[in-house]
């Protein structure tokens, strides 16, 4: 999901999935990631937020 980004975000994307959506940023984080959620195809969603870090320490 990008609202509009202006760095390299969409190429990093590139690398993983073909499946990356555009949405006008409107002001409204749940709603954008509301529509995201909604297009998952699998069991698990892993949600990030920019202060957010993902080690293997924490998989579990």
């Amino acid at each position: 999901m990008d609202t509009g980004s202006t760095n390299q975000t969409k190429e990093v994307l590139k690398r993983y999935t073909n499946r990356i959506y555009d949405s006008e940023w409107v002001y409204n984080f749940e709603m954008a990631r509301n529509y995201a959620f909604q297009q998952a195809t699998k069991d698990f969603i892993l949600w990030l937020g920019t202060d957010d870090v993902f080690s293997p320490n924490n998989q579990e």
